[in-house]
């Protein structure tokens, strides 16, 4: 009979070999991850740099003639280009899970096919959950609405350590929240944390009524939930985000495009180019002429080329119905099915791709070029942990294995002025 060294040995060899790294296992829901290619060749040591051409040259001498008055031209003084170094560091998501020996006791003679049984529930779950975090990064990591703005008076408490919150619609991403049940989860307003030290747990969530309760996680005294309820009945800045993620994720599209200081080294206060554009639409619906007219804001500074433009279902639904984006759009390939499965309409520069998304926030659109973006790191997500292992471990005193997916990366662009965020989107 093995022993159990020889056993785990051989469950980490069928690991590797049904597994691998997951690079093809990524679900097809992922469409940040696609649109926003990972880079393997940008590995970041310390941080990842790159230089960025900020400003033109401009030693430019104007004249009439080649002399003046018999002498000859005195030529301007060189004003050089500004190339200045973009400095981004990668962000780390860990997920675990854990599964007792049992489970496995069928998949000890090394056949593949039974460990993969024994297994695939909790690594899709692995994959499906590590996945999503990381798509909400790429929208809304370092946003300062974080997962969801709360309006002033959106908050209310039990007495008890209950905390109900009510986010308005624009606010709202029913992908973000669902399945959410039993995230630990954070309120802040800037920089001030208002729970305690330990975190809120969502018990549970409405997309109906944008309606999240949290249960503080400590012996519930009411500190945390009144003290969430006594901000927000008089301010509108306080705002959700996962656990551990404040000050620790990277910065995602939301967060480039409001930038107006230093990002990544480069303060977008001084240069035009390092300055993303905002539109308002002016709490009414998103139309084709107010997507032309945002864009262009960014076709002013150079954008030319295809883009994506990411919006809510709701949204999209309503772009459906303007017989404008009728002009152009492909049918749902499912045989038997009709129906459009996404719009395409011309621009000025190219083609605008609109790809409806429910992470993203119902009162919010985000345009991007499809080149010029990329995901840079030490690694994308996958079993390999740093330093070679696999992540299919002993749990130390438990009987159990335990299962880790690790990811270290950002979001970057060297193209920022060719972004666009649209705000106050109001679907009716």
């Amino acid at each position: 009979m093995a022993n159990s060294a020889d056993t785990f040995t051989v469950l980490q060899g069928n690991f590797k070999e049904v597994y691998g790294d997951l690079h093809n296992l990524i679900p097809d829901t992922a469409k940040m991850m696609k649109m926003i290619p990972y880079k393997s060749k940008a590995k970041i040591g310390n941080e990842f740099v790159e230089a960025v051409k900020l400003t033109h040259e401009h030693g430019v001498t104007y004249s009439a003639t080649d002399n003046n008055a018999g002498a000859l031209v005195t030529l301007s003084t060189p004003i050089p280009l500004t190339l200045l170094d973009a400095k981004v560091t990668s962000s780390v998501l860990l997920l675990r899970a854990q599964i007792g020996y049992d489970a496995f006791a069928r998949a000890e003679s090394g056949d593949k096919v039974a460990f993969k049984d024994a297994s695939e529930l909790v690594i899709e779950d692995l994959l499906e959950s590590i996945t999503k975090r990381l798509e909400v990064c790429l929208l809304y990591g370092s946003s300062p609405t974080g997962i969801g703005g709360i309006p002033q008076g959106g908050a209310s408490d039990n007495g008890a350590g209950v905390s109900t919150l009510v986010l308005t619609p624009a606010q709202w991403a029913t992908g973000i929240w669902v399945g959410s049940e039993n995230a630990q989860v954070d309120v802040y307003h800037g920089s001030t944390k208002l729970n305690s030290s330990a975190p809120m747990i969502v018990t549970s969530v409405n997309p109906d009524t944008y309606t999240i309760v949290l249960t503080e996680t400590d012996a519930p005294t009411n500190t945390s939930a009144a003290a969430i309820t006594t901000y927000v009945t008089s301010n509108a800045d306080a705002f959700i985000v996962f656990t551990g993620s404040f000050g620790n994720e990277m910065s995602g599209l939301d967060a480039v495009m409001l930038n107006n200081t230093t990002l990544w080294n480069i303060n977008a206060a001084a240069y035009t180019l390092w300055h993303a554009n905002v539109y308002d639409a002016g709490s009414a619906n998103l139309t084709m002429g107010k997507l032309q007219s945002a864009i262009q804001k960014a076709v002013q500074k150079g954008l030319d080329g295809d883009v994506n433009v990411i919006v809510n279902p709701a949204t999209w639904a309503t772009l459906n119905t303007d017989l404008a984006a009728l002009r152009r759009f492909i049918e749902d390939s499912t045989e038997g099915e009709l129906g459009v499965e996404s719009i395409k309409y011309l621009y000025s520069g190219g083609k605008m791709d609109i790809v409806s998304y429910n992470l993203c926030k119902e009162g919010e659109c985000f345009i991007m070029p499809k080149k010029g973006v990329s995901r840079i790191g030490a690694a994308d997500i996958g079993f390999k942990l740093p330093g070679g292992d696999n992540g299919f471990l002993h749990v130390p005193d438990r009987m159990g294995y335990e299962f880790r997916l690790f990811s270290s990366q950002a979001f970057f662009t060297p193209f920022v002025a060719k972004l666009v965020k649209i705000k106050n989107i109001v679907n009716s």
